[in-house]
C-alpha cells in the first residue's frame, strides 16, 4: 500500500472526495478508518476519469469526543462522502492542518482532527 500524509491540496485535487462511498468504518483505539470503494468516484463517467482506485483514509481520533465517535460507530453503510474539507492553521511562515469537516449524505457532518491524517492507497 502506497501510504501518503493528507493534505488540503491533496483533498482539493481529489475534488473532496465527493460521490466517495465508503464501504466500511473501522475503528481501534485512538484512529478512525474508512475504507473507500473509488477515490475517484467524482470523476466516473467523464473523460478526466483515472479509474476505479481503491484507498483508506486513517484519521487520528485523539481528542475526539465521546459522542461523536458514537456516532461514527453507528453509521449505516454504505455511505456516501459529500465532501472532507481541511483547514489550515497558518503560524508565521508555516501552515498546519487543523480540522477536517467530514460531510456525509445523508448522515450528517463531523469535525475531526486533521493532524496526522493519511491517505493509504490499495
Amino acid at each position: 500500500m502506497d501510504v501518503k500524509r493528507l493534505t488540503p491540496q491533496m483533498l482539493f485535487d481529489l475534488g473532496l472526495l465527493h460521490d466517495c462511498k465508503i464501504s466500511s468504518i473501522r475503528i481501534d483505539s485512538d484512529r478512525m478508518s474508512l475504507e473507500l470503494e473509488d477515490l475517484h468516484a467524482n470523476t466516473r463517467g467523464l473523460p478526466e476519469y483515472p479509474g476505479a482506485q481503491s484507498a483508506v483514509v486513517s484519521i487520528d481520533l485523539r481528542g475526539v469526543e465521546e459522542s461523536t465517535l458514537t456516532a461514527l460507530k453507528g453509521l449505516g453503510l454504505p455511505a456516501r462522502i459529500y465532501e472532507l474539507e481541511m483547514e489550515e492553521e497558518t503560524q508565521g511562515a508555516t501552515s498546519e492542518p487543523r480540522v477536517m469537516t467530514l460531510r456525509l449524505w445523508p448522515a450528517g457532518s463531523f469535525d475531526l482532527p486533521a493532524a496526522n491524517a493519511e491517505l493509504l492507497l490499495k
